[in-house]
């Protein structure tokens, strides 16, 4: 089954308004995934050092914002890979140098290998490629065909059956 969701390519133009979206979503309770879509210019060798894996999904399941004792804030996101392996070893990963007593408080840090790894939003917006934000509801009801045309295009007829409403 799927939702109606939202994409956001991680470009020049999202990337400004991006975290507040973010934020915006997990206080809605939405579910929120990220993945890094492998292309061409994907440097499969540096992101597995970092211990990212690209056409994968990643469940977003935090944010927070930290201030810095300069005044600065810092923004966070928290991320875990269902997998529970393979984390983020960067800046604000779990044995980051970064992490003060406070920020660990602040977050409710856990350090074991679980799959689940905190990140700065600036790292995310680089090293990933998309964010999904899907809208769930309890009172949706979902039907769906999987089509096996392998021709370029697939075209298909949607029928709303009775009145709807709704933002999509």
């Amino acid at each position: 089954d799927s939702a109606p969701y939202d994409t956001y390519y991680h470009t020049q133009e999202t990337v400004g308004k991006l975290f507040q979206i973010i934020e915006n979503a997990k206080n809605d309770n939405k579910i929120i995934l990220a993945d890094i879509t492998e292309t061409k210019n994907t440097n499969l060798e540096i992101l597995s050092k970092m211990g990212l894996i690209t056409n994968h999904s990643y469940a977003v399941i935090g944010t927070a914002v930290l201030k810095k004792p300069n005044g600065n804030e810092i923004q966070l996101i928290k991320m875990k890979n269902v997998w529970g392996t393979n984390e983020w070893i960067g800046d604000w990963s779990d044995q980051s140098l970064k992490w003060t007593q406070e920020f660990k408080k602040a977050v409710g840090l856990q350090t074991k290998e679980e799959g689940v790894f905190w990140m700065s939003y600036d790292d995310y917006v680089q090293f990933y490629t998309t964010t999904h934000i899907a809208d769930i509801h309890s009172d949706y009801f979902y039907n769906y065909l999987k089509m096996k045309n392998k021709a370029e295009q697939n075209f298909c007829k949607i029928t709303i059956s009775k009145n709807v409403s709704g933002n999509r």
